[in-house]
């Protein structure tokens, strides 16, 4: 959300009038690289084109004009998308501060991270640093139950202690027989 909040923030001293040192300075006071901001804005821009190659209309792909700190209901859509993107960073809580991360990889959440103390008990994450340790950088909480529904092909079931339902005659969980439990 910081990175979206950042590009919006860009965009808007670009439509003040002024000069290009004026976005230079912009970027100075707030820390930002220029030449960076500057590679994002071309690479949205080739986005964009790609887009209407493919017949997607403009105002598909156009940023909305909220406020800045977009309103706390866009943080799940943003983040499900995210998600679609890096499932192979997904991770679930073991300890802490330490989470089982996709492959049996152990991750901890990086300590400058704002969610250090505070994430859920599942996270996804943009980056995987290994340094000391394996370092999931750029982090988000997230619902498991979004894991279902983007990456449904895979997932694995498990389905332990079968019993006989007798009103419907037939075993529960429904898609295994006893035998193959």
């Amino acid at each position: 959300m910081t990175l979206l909040n950042i590009w919006k923030r860009f965009r808007h001293a670009q439509r003040e009038p002024g000069s290009r040192n004026a976005l230079k300075r912009f970027c100075r006071e707030h820390f930002l690289s220029y030449r960076r901001m500057r590679e994002w804005e071309d690479i949205h821009q080739q986005i964009g084109e790609i887009l209407k190659e493919f017949g997607i209309p403009p105002s598909t792909f156009r940023l909305p004009t909220s406020p800045f700190p977009l309103p706390p209901s866009a943080f799940p859509k943003v983040h499900r998308c995210i998600l679609s993107g890096f499932l192979a960073n997904i991770a679930f809580k073991k300890d802490k501060n330490l989470y089982r991360a996709a492959k049996d990889r152990e991750a901890m959440i990086f300590p400058g991270s704002g969610l250090f103390n505070a994430a859920g008990s599942w996270i996804v994450a943009a980056e995987m640093v290994e340094t000391s340790r394996l370092f999931a950088r750029t982090v988000a909480a997230i619902d498991p139950a979004w894991l279902e529904t983007l990456g449904a092909e895979l997932c694995r079931s498990t389905y332990r202690d079968p019993r006989w339902i007798p009103s419907a005659a037939r075993w529960w969980p429904p898609s295994r027989s006893p035998s193959s439990v």
